[in-house]
């Protein structure tokens, strides 16, 4: 179906459209929809995709200029059949929509090769309407504006990009900020990488998939930072400063060196160790104990199967002091399977998995052996 704004043609026709009827007046049918005040009709739609909010403007002309108000824009490629028509689509969204309607959340996730021009309008657009939640996915070579690390607004940040040419700047001045997340940017050409100790109200960091380049340190340095996650495959120090983190998640290979001053707060700590990966990394079981010592305040403790045998190798592990884990009330193990994906299919994978265990259950026993209190939880994943 071919759906069309008659008087922009923002939608453009691009394939298979959802059929999408006329309310018919003769059918018996109650219109609750139509008893709702704009405002409750307006919030409904900013959940939806921008492209899908835009198609109800043919189901009656209360509904034809409704999307133009929206205080979310949701721009994702997916809904396309040709990055041709979404790059088109976008610029025509921003010039039709309602200038003076604040604008609270956008997100922009282009998969394919977004062209500079593009993106430098999306942002322009964003900062200009004092945005709050940014959420961008995008492959480029443009360097992100300055202006984006100044905007005081911004409560939510949420990167992604597909190349690690993508430097992060040195510092930011995002005052009201509260989450951040990163993807695949890669820090460094300073000394010393601290990039979020401006940020004084920030709460949620989470870094996935960067690098740190020279110096081989990051510094997180946050006198508010409560949640930290990171899911990285990367061999680097990670110096951490941050009095109030209570919680702890990291996924990839445990081959990065943490060091902290003060984590009396923490409470959670949640590792799903890459097993198949870490198997070439001689010193990532060493790695994993030294972050159960440093986390030793913990209440609860997460850990994958594969997490446990990364420990069990560990040279004579269960003949070393146990960590002192004197808070601990929860250990939740996750039992995940023990093979890869390519290996688990016919005889090899019957025969492996009746090898291997799961669970070194010996290793569960000496985790808690200075924890009175833990209670142990087992998952099947």
């Amino acid at each position: 179906m071919l759906v069309r704004s008659s008087e922009m043609g923002v939608l453009e026709n691009e394939g298979e459209e959802p059929n999408m009827k006329r309310a018919n007046p003769s059918e018996n049918n109650e219109d609750r929809l139509s008893d709702l005040p704009d405002c409750v009709l307006i919030y409904l739609m900013s959940f939806l995709p921008t492209k899908v909010a835009i198609q109800t403007c043919i189901l009656s002309k209360r509904w034809k200029d409704l999307w133009k108000r929206l205080p979310t824009l949701i721009l994702d490629d997916v809904q396309f059949s040709s990055m041709t028509f979404f790059t088109k689509f976008v610029p025509k969204v921003l010039s039709f929509r309602d200038d003076s309607v604040p604008l609270h959340h956008l997100e922009f996730n282009y998969n394919g090769r977004v062209r500079p021009h593009l993106l430098k309008r999306v942002l322009r657009y964003a900062l200009s309407y004092d945005i709050q939640q940014l959420k961008l996915t995008y492959n480029c070579d443009l360097d992100l504006p300055p202006s984006l690390f100044l905007c005081q607004t911004l409560t939510s940040l949420d990167l992604t990009v597909f190349h690690r040419s993508q430097s992060f700047p040195k510092s930011l001045n995002l005052t009201a900020l509260t989450s951040l997340r990163l993807y695949n940017f890669t820090f460094g050409d300073s000394e010393l990488v601290e990039p979020f100790s401006s940020c004084i109200k920030l709460k949620t960091l989470v870094i996935h998939s960067c690098a740190i380049r020279d110096t081989q340190t990051l510094c997180i340095s946050n006198a508010t930072l409560v949640n930290l996650t990171i899911d990285d495959y990367q061999a680097y120090k990670i110096v951490l400063s941050t009095p109030k983190l209570c919680s702890f998640a990291f996924s990839g290979v445990p081959i990065q060196h943490i060091s902290a001053s003060n984590l009396s707060s923490i409470k959670e700590v949640n590792i799903d160790a890459d097993e198949w990966v870490t198997l070439g990394h001689s010193q990532s079981g060493f790695i994993l104990f030294s972050w159960l010592q440093l986390f030793a305040n913990m209440r609860s403790l997460t850990l994958c199967s594969s997490t446990l045998r990364v420990l069990y190798s560990i040279p004579d592990l269960l003949n070393t002091e146990a960590p002192c884990l004197g808070n601990l009330k929860s250990l939740v193990v996750k039992v995940k399977d023990i093979l890869p994906p390519c290996q688990r299919r016919g005889r090899f994978y019957k025969s492996k998995k009746a090898e291997l265990k799961p669970v070194p259950d010996e290793v569960v026993d000496y985790l808690i052996l200075n924890s009175p209190f833990a209670k142990i939880t087992i998952l099947n994943c």
